[in-house]
């Protein structure tokens, strides 16, 4: 190549550098996305909402809501459809944080951080060991709505005669084992979500919130595990009913989630702003 031919390609080379656009998603792009997936997952999951909507087909103190989605009942589609899309949201808000969080210590290093599994990795590794917690507990509780929406569903109402007579019949009830397995997991990412939630904000980072937003998150997060705590005992020993307990404690887990962003950004919304020395 002539001399003339490298400084006409070295021309070209420096017009296009002009017109070259970062394609990195913004991190504050990526936290407000995150925020509102969370929220949405939250207000998804609270299915007292649907409940009331359609009349409160069963009584609130003998059933449980997981009976909304049975399969027999002719409305189940609309409580299986919000718990998918309940699972779906959180845990892809969720993936987003981690996500965020790579990009954010990619800028601090001044380093580049590449898209898809470079910058989750980046992301889980500078996450304290409380976050990782949290992000663990959102993706189990998540992926655990997720299966028992479209997987383990009920096969009929639990407190209805008929469907006690189906299942001392044979007819039905046969994976109930599977429905109540994800149950479980459900319950066990909430108590992590909301144990994770109280280390971050009374200990990890107990100076970037607020004494209001610490008294709110821990008091609602104590809340939920204590209820889940008495739903799991009763279950155990065979007391109920519990019908109305189960309903305060699935509307307060989804006002949980919903405090879930403030666990993953100490310098959001929720925190108190520092001042400028």
């Amino acid at each position: 190549m002539s001399r003339r031919e490298r400084c006409v390609l070295g021309r070209r080379l420096r017009g296009r550098e002009l017109f070259m656009v970062d394609a990195r998603p913004s991190p504050r792009g990526l936290k407000r996305l995150a925020t509102l997936l969370l929220w949405l997952g939250a207000l998804a999951y609270i299915s007292t909402i649907g409940e009331a909507i359609v009349g409160w087909p069963f009584d609130i103190h003998d059933s449980y809501l997981s009976e909304l989605a049975a399969r027999q009942y002719p409305r189940s589609w609309l409580f299986r459809l919000t718990d998918l899309l309940s699972g779906v949201a959180i845990f892809s808000g969720t993936l987003l944080f981690v996500r965020q969080a790579g990009f954010q210590a990619g800028l601090r290093r001044s380093a580049s951080i590449e898209q898809g599994k470079g910058a989750l990795r980046a992301g889980w590794g500078s996450f304290c060991l409380f976050r990782r917690a949290l992000a663990t507990g959102l993706s189990i509780f998540a992926l655990a709505t997720i299966i028992d929406s479209t997987v383990t569903p009920l096969d009929c109402a639990l407190s209805l005669p008929e469907c006690r007579e189906q299942i001392e019949a044979g007819e039905a009830g046969r994976y109930e084992w599977m429905h109540d397995a994800s149950s479980v997991a459900v319950g066990v990412g909430t108590v992590t979500v909301a144990c994770s939630l109280i280390l971050i904000v009374l200990f990890r980072h107990r100076a970037r919130y607020s004494l209001g937003m610490r008294i709110a998150a821990s008091s609602l997060a104590t809340s939920v595990v204590l209820l889940v705590g008495f739903l799991t005992g009763a279950e155990l020993l065979g007391v109920g009913p519990v019908g109305l307990v189960q309903r305060i404690q699935v509307s307060l887990t989804g006002v949980l989630i919903a405090f879930a962003p403030a666990g993953f950004d100490p310098e959001g919304a929720f925190a108190v702003r520092r001042r400028r020395e």
